[in-house]
C-alpha cells in the first residue's frame, strides 16, 4: 500500500467563473457594507485566443477605498494574523485577498472540492453552506479535512477565520489518510466533483516518499489504475482547476510526484496550480518544499 503524505495549502478562488449575470448586485454574509455593485468594476477579457484562459477572463479595474479597509478590519479577516518564528504575517492581506472581497468577490454561487480526511460537517465555519460528499467518512480524524475546508471556504463567524471563498458551498471526497490509495476512488471523487459543478479541486495530500526526482511520472501514471484517476482528474479539469500542495520539506530537493503530475500528463498543465507555502516580509521564508526539479522542466517545454 502506499503511504500518504498530508499538506496543508491555501488556495485562491475567491473570483467566478465565467458566466452568470456580472451586473447585479452581490450581498455576501460579510454585511451590508460590503455588498456592492460590480458593473462597473469587473472587465471581461478575451474570450477567444490565446488570452481566453480563467485566470484573465475577468479582473477588476478600481476598488473602493472604505470597502477595502472595511474588509481588513473583518473580524474573520483579522483572524488570519499568526506569527512563525518570530515573525508576523497574514496570508490573506499577503495575497490581496482584501480587494477581491472587497467588490463581493465571495465565491457565492460556486461549489469549491477538496479530497481530504473528514470534515465535521456541524463547524460553526459551514454554517448555511450546502455540503456534498462523495465515499465513505473513515473511521476517525477529521481535524485536517476541517482547517483545509476553513481555509477554502469558512465563513470567519463566531471569531473564526474567514476562508479564501467564505460565500462558496462545499464538495469533499473522503480520503483516509491510515489507508492505501485506492486510484479508482480518487477518479470517482474528481468525477462527483465535476458532475455537481464545484470550479476548483484542492489536494493538500502526497505520496510518502515519492517525487519527481525518484520517478520518472509518465511512467508511474501510465499504470492502468492510475489512468482511472487521470481520466477523474481530465473530466474536472475542462471546466475546473486542480490545485496540489508540495510537501511540507523545506529541506527537500525534488518536487512531490503528486504536485508535478502534469510533467507527465502535459495536456492537465493549464488547469493545474502546484501551491508552495512561505511567509512574505522583506525577503520570502520558505515553509514547503520548494518548486526545484519543476521549473525548469516546465521552461523546457516552453512554459512560463
Amino acid at each position: 500500500m502506499q503511504r500518504l503524505l498530508v499538506f496543508a495549502v491555501l488556495i485562491l478562488v475567491a473570483a467566478c467563473r465565467g458566466g452568470g449575470d456580472s451586473s447585479s448586485t452581490i450581498q455576501t454574509d460579510l454585511g451590508p457594507d460590503l455588498s456592492v455593485t460590480i458593473a462597473d468594476l469587473i472587465v471581461e477579457g478575451p474570450t477567444t485566443g490565446d488570452l481566453a484562459s480563467p485566470w484573465n477572463r475577468y479582473f477588476v479595474s478600481s476598488y473602493d477605498a472604505d470597502k477595502v479597509a472595511a474588509m481588513r478590519d473583518h473580524p474573520g479577516f483579522r483572524a488570519n494574523d499568526f506569527s512563525w518564528a518570530g515573525r508576523r504575517s497574514n496570508p490573506l492581506l499577503a495575497s490581496r485577498l482584501d480587494y477581491a472581497l472587497s467588490t463581493g468577490l465571495t465565491g457565492a454561487g460556486q461549489i469549491v472540492s477538496l479530497i481530504d480526511n473528514a470534515v465535521r460537517l456541524n463547524h460553526e465555519q459551514f454554517a448555511g453552506k450546502t455540503i456534498y460528499t462523495s465515499g465513505s467518512a473513515p473511521a476517525s480524524g477529521d481535524y485536517h479535512g476541517t482547517a483545509v475546508a476553513s481555509i477554502m471556504a469558512g465563513t470567519g463567524d463566531a471569531g473564526g477565520m474567514i476562508g479564501i471563498a467564505p460565500a462558496a458551498d462545499i464538495h469533499q471526497g473522503y480520503l483516509d489518510f491510515n489507508s492505501g490509495i485506492s486510484w479508482t476512488s480518487l477518479r470517482d471523487h474528481m468525477n462527483a466533483a465535476a458532475d455537481v459543478g464545484a470550479v476548483v479541486s484542492n489536494n493538500s495530500w502526497g505520496l510518502t516518499g515519492q517525487t519527481v526526482a525518484n520517478n520518472n511520472v509518465a511512467t508511474y501514471f501510465n499504470d492502468r489504475n492510475r489512468r482511472r484517476y487521470v481520466d477523474g482528474l481530465r473530466n474536472f479539469a475542462q471546466d475546473g482547476v486542480i490545485v496540489f500542495a508540495m510537501q511540507n520539506d523545506v529541506a527537500a530537493t525534488s518536487a512531490s510526484l503528486m504536485a508535478a503530475l502534469p510533467l507527465g500528463v502535459p495536456d492537465l498543465e493549464k488547469n493545474w496550480i502546484a501551491v508552495i507555502n512561505a511567509i512574505p516580509i522583506l525577503t520570502m521564508t520558505g515553509l514547503s518544499a520548494p518548486p526545484v526539479n519543476l521549473l525548469p522542466a516546465l521552461k523546457r517545454r516552453g512554459s512560463a
